[in-house]
């Protein structure tokens, strides 16, 4: 039995959405005024949200900087620095983040079941319905050879 270390069982939906919720706080708070400067913004923001995300969640600076690099890549970070949340990533938050991505893909999976299982029903359904097509044209087929015959050759009888 193969033991997985404890950070390969995580899948760390909460953690990224947190983050993107703290950027998303300090985006509006930006453009409320809270927050003059943008520069200090992004750097507050940046070592609060490092420091939150050690407070939180026990996490280590190397999965945060996987974290912030996820981000990147899925294009919801503008940058590692300074931190900053993209057009993409407010929408994202917005419509649930990644558990709400997560539970999604769990619902379509489950209707792909669904139809995948309705798919094969129909399927078993025409193979019965084609198998009694073919008696039945079978059955006509003989009947009709059968007055065929009677009509060529009237003298014979079967």
């Amino acid at each position: 039995m193969i033991i997985k270390p404890e950070f390969l069982k995580k899948n760390y939906n909460t953690e990224l959405d947190f983050i993107l919720e703290e950027l998303v706080v300090a985006y509006g708070n930006h453009f409320k005024g809270f927050i003059d400067a943008l520069a200090e913004s992004h750097k507050t923001t940046n070592g609060e949200t490092k420091q939150k995300l050690r407070d939180k969640f026990q996490l280590e600076e190397w999965e945060i900087n996987l974290l912030y690099e996820k981000l990147l890549k899925d294009g919801y970070i503008k940058s590692l620095e300074p931190l900053s949340i993209t057009h993409d990533g407010l929408v994202f938050r917005n419509n649930g983040g990644y558990i709400q991505k997560n539970i999604n893909l769990g619902l379509e999976n489950r209707r792909i079941q669904n139809l995948e299982n309705i798919s094969k029903k129909n399927e078993c359904w025409m193979v019965v319905l084609t198998a009694v097509l073919a008696i039945g044209t079978l059955i006509a087929s003989c009947y009709y050879a059968i007055e065929l015959w009677k009509y060529y050759h009237p003298h014979c009888h079967l």
